[in-house]
């Protein structure tokens, strides 16, 4: 049968809002980068600390969303934050750009938000999310054993420099904000099923 594509299932009641500390943070500069390894996540302590290095050397205000402290560096840069958990739908609205592991969700949140995004994929579907996004011009892929060092920061300062990705990202939030979702994948169903349904039998066949 055809496809039809129906839309994120993005939740349908209104946005939880930031902590106070985070909320004080994006309003005292500029809006920073978000980086999280997805909340099922436990060893990323490498990540953590080469992204809060990454934005020492390159000037960028950072937003490091881990679960446990324990994954991030004791000391962190000025300029950088470490929260246990925060909103996407509210935050990354404010953020000049994401830096996650591809998962679906935090994918389809960044591409709401209109924000570029570097990937970091390690698992399961993450690599073909990756793929998919990097085609559509709005992200740029660095593996695991490259997140580090020169390579780091060049894809840093792209994510934040390239003007053209802002059109691209725009583009990709308006065809996120068309109607769709969970009611239009059961409006498509309901109809599938009236259509099927309301088909005339099909005759048997006898040898």
């Amino acid at each position: 049968g055809a496809l039809e594509a129906t839309g994120f299932p993005f939740p349908t009641e209104p946005a939880a809002p930031l902590a106070p500390e985070l909320d004080l943070f994006l309003r005292s500069g500029l809006p920073p980068l978000v980086f999280t390894a997805g909340t099922a996540n436990r060893g990323s302590q490498a990540f953590y600390a080469e992204s809060a290095a990454a934005c020492a050397r390159g000037g960028h205000r950072g937003v490091l969303v881990a679960a446990s402290a324990d994954q991030v560096p004791a000391a962190l840069p000025e300029g950088v934050l470490h929260v246990t958990r925060a909103p996407f739908e509210s935050l990354l609205p404010r953020a000049a750009g994401i830096v996650h592991h591809a998962g679906i969700g935090t994918l389809a949140q960044a591409l709401a938000a209109g924000i570029p995004q570097l990937l970091r994929p390690m698992a399961y579907d993450q690599f073909d999310n990756a793929d998919l996004a990097c085609r559509l011009g709005v992200a740029i892929e660095l593996l695991p054993r490259a997140y580090q060092g020169p390579r780091l920061d060049d894809a840093l300062c792209r994510l934040t420099t390239a003007s053209a990705w802002r059109a691209r990202c725009a583009t990709a939030a308006q065809t996120l904000a068309q109607p769709g979702g969970v009611e239009a994948a059961c409006d498509v169903l309901e109809r599938t099923m009236r259509e099927h349904h309301s088909r005339p039998e099909t005759a048997s066949h006898t040898a």
